[in-house]
């Protein structure tokens, strides 16, 4: 319990020198902060599409292979936490792309 307590005063304390260092220098409104949530709350959502793709594109190649081969291939293949960091990171690439064209 105390970890995560720590982990929380962190992630609020580091978001909150943010929030005064921008304030500072003048580039900090609440529509900024609106508009950059709702695109971070976008790029979630981009995300979790691209983890279930990921997820049922892998799990259906497994059973394929389960059923063309005799080879058996685990479905516990598909969990990896380097298929949430790939997934995040094509979420991101796709909506920066989508927001550059």
């Amino acid at each position: 319990m105390l970890e995560h307590s720590i982990l929380i005063l962190a992630v609020l304390a580091t978001t909150a020198v943010a929030y005064r260092l921008m304030s500072v220098r003048g580039r900090a409104s609440e529509k900024s902060l609106r508009q950059a949530t709702g695109e971070l709350m976008e790029c979630i959502g981009l995300c979790t599409t691209f983890l279930a793709a990921n997820v049922a594109f892998g799990v259906a190649v497994i059973l394929l292979v389960r059923s063309v081969t005799r080879v058996f291939v685990s479905i516990y293949v598909i969990d990896d936490l380097s298929l949430v960091v790939l997934s995040a990171l094509q979420g991101l690439v796709f909506r920066l792309w989508w927001r550059a064209s």
